[in-house]
């Protein structure tokens, strides 16, 4: 990431708490992780739990994109099995990956 970016870990967001949120100058990146499950789980989390609500409608990130991405590992290798990445908005999610 370059310089100016703010990480952050288990960020109470909409009902509940994202895994990782990573704030850029022009980009809100929602990354919630899984382990031996479909990236689906993980897309799905991110939309019902409302995640993204806080950044889309705050005016301080109105001309932020809003990317959500799930991320899913195996625990028997510690690989990743499976990626998605949607840009969201506030009323729907469009995959991009």
């Amino acid at each position: 990431m370059a310089g100016g970016s703010t990480v952050r870990e288990q960020v109470g967001a909409g009902d509940g708490i994202a895994d990782i949120v990573v704030e850029t100058s022009s980009t809100v990146y929602i990354i919630e992780l899984k382990m031996d499950q479909k990236v689906d789980v993980a897309k799905n989390q991110i939309q019902d739990r409302r995640y993204a609500d806080k950044y889309l409608h705050d005016e301080k990130y109105k001309n932020h994109k809003v990317i959500g991405i799930g991320l899913c590992f195996s625990s028997l290798n510690c690989h990743l099995v499976d990626k998605g990445a949607w840009k969201i908005s506030s009323s729907d999610v469009v995959t991009l990956l």
